[in-house]
Parts: C-alpha cells; structure tokens; sequence
C-alpha cells in the first residue's frame, strides 16, 4: 500500500478543483481493488461546517444520515478514539453487537460495504477527520500492509488541497481537467514521454494518450506543449 499512498500524494499535490480531486481519489480506490470511498472532515470550530467527499451509493449516504448511524458506527467511535490507520471487517464487528449496529450493517453488506480501511486525521483548532476505502471483498485485506505515517501524511495532504479548492473563488473561468488530464500533463510538463508516464501511472500507454488528447481539447490547446504552458500558467499543474 505504500506505493500507492506515494502515488495519490504526488497525484493530490497537483489537483486544482474539487472535480479533479474525487475523479483522482474514484480511479486509485479502483486500483486498489476497492469500490468505495468517503472523506469527512468536522471543523471543530464550527460543527455546523462539514465537508464530504464520497462515491458511496446515494441510497447508503442517505441511509446514513436518516438513521443517525454515526452515532453508533463502531467504526466511526473506533477513528474518534485512535490516531492510526487500521483495517476493519465488518463480520467480526457484528459479533455480539446490539441491534441498531446489526441493522446498519445488514444494510451496509447489501451494498457491498462490508470491511475497509480507516484512516482518522486531525486538522489545525481540534479538527478531525476520516478517510476510508471500502470493498464487499474481505478478503482483500489480507494484502494490505498499512503504513500508519505515510496514510496520515496522505490524508492530510489530501484534505488540504480540499480545503484549498473550495476556498478559491476564480474571478474568470478555467478549464478544468480532470485528475488523470492533470496528472499526465505534469508528466508530460517534466519531459516524460507518454510510455514513460505509462510506467510510472501503471497503466497503458494508450490510457495516457487518451487523457492528453482530452486535456490539449479542454485547454483549447493545438499541440502538447502548448497545452503543458497554458496549464502551467493557469495553476492547473
């Protein structure tokens, strides 16, 4: 997993939109062998002020907040209480839980929520946060070696670059790219060839050229530097 933890820092450090962030964060849960995930951070300062940021199904989401779950999500109470990424399946936790905990999780595995990973964070004046990936697989943790500093320096990257996005307001429009437009134009920036990038994203050399192709027609670009200055010039990169 540390490698992958590497490659979303390097990727979130170029995001510029919230668009290009949840595109970023989708593809490598996919990479990982995962389905899901949910970002949520509480501003301590302002409890009234919560930003999320999921791909979980609609039906679950809303689930969640009508039943109150958080209230008792043993994995929720578990991430308040410890500062360290740790791995969750949902089977052991129904072992011997109440009712309300059962319920939710019957709901959950419906869906195909059924272990993940947990990554708490705190932020500056008390905040705290969470990070989780989820699968309907649980056996797909049994790969997973976690590295407890580096998930807490990814997440809290990543949760800085969230926070930056929302709090830029542009006096004009800018295209917007999405994760993968902008992370193989910064390749391409740094005078990658596209095989190169290729290697470097584990993908194939023909996925590169897609997302480049889309990236020089959302800049209005004709050729490819030409696209890597005007990103460039406009932050996007």
């Amino acid at each position: 997993m540390k490698t992958w933890l590497r490659n979303l820092m390097d990727a979130t450090s170029v995001m510029t939109t919230t668009r290009a962030i949840f595109d970023l964060v989708m593809l490598s849960t996919k990479e990982l062998g995962f389905e899901h995930f949910s970002y949520i951070h509480v501003d301590a300062t302002n409890l009234s002020r919560l930003t999320t940021l999921s791909n979980f199904p609609p039906q679950w989401q809303a689930r969640y907040l009508e039943g109150r779950y958080d209230a008792f999500d043993p994995v929720l109470s578990r991430a308040r209480q410890c500062a360290h990424a740790f791995l969750w399946n949902g089977e052991e936790l129904l072992r011997g839980s109440r009712a309300s905990i059962r319920k939710m999780f019957i709901e959950a595995y419906d869906l195909g929520i059924r272990a993940g990973v947990a990554i708490p964070f705190e932020t500056g004046l008390r905040g705290r946060g969470i990070f989780m990936l989820t699968t309907a697989d649980p056996h797909r943790l049994q790969s997973l070696k976690l590295d407890p500093v580096l998930s807490v320096n990814a997440v809290t990257l990543l949760h800085a670059r969230i926070e930056a996005c929302a709090a830029e307001l542009p006096s004009s429009p800018i295209p917007d790219l999405s994760g993968r437009q902008a992370m193989t134009l910064k390749w391409s920036a740094e005078g990658r060839t596209m095989r190169d990038i290729a290697k470097i994203e584990n993908t194939s050399y023909s996925n590169v050229h897609f997302h480049l192709i889309n990236a020089k027609k959302a800049l209005r670009a004709d050729t490819l530097p030409q696209a890597t200055a005007v990103a460039t010039k406009l932050g996007l990169i």
